[in-house]
């Protein structure tokens, strides 16, 4: 299980949420443990970093197409007028 975690955070969040509502439909006397909102948690975590990582990973490809056109419109080629 720790392979998942250390490989793929959002399919272990996943699997420790559905775990987690399997033992509270056998309804295990846990009265300390909210377990289907504490599954609902982990899911929100997992899916939250993910998004985050997407929309890091964009960002970063935008400023990179940025600055590559910049970079291309900077070079000035010769025998080549704008």
């Amino acid at each position: 299980m720790s392979d998942t975690y250390d490989s793929d955070f959002f399919a272990w969040t996943a699997q420790q949420a559905a775990a987690l509502r399997h033992v509270a439909a056998l309804r295990i006397n846990l009265p300390e443990v909210d377990l289907e909102h504490l599954a609902e948690e982990i899911e929100d975590v997992g899916t939250e970093i993910r998004n985050a990582c997407f929309s890091f990973t964009w960002r970063i490809l935008e400023h990179l197409m940025s600055a590559r056109l910049t970079w291309t419109n900077c070079i000035s080629i010769p025998g080549k007028s704008r």
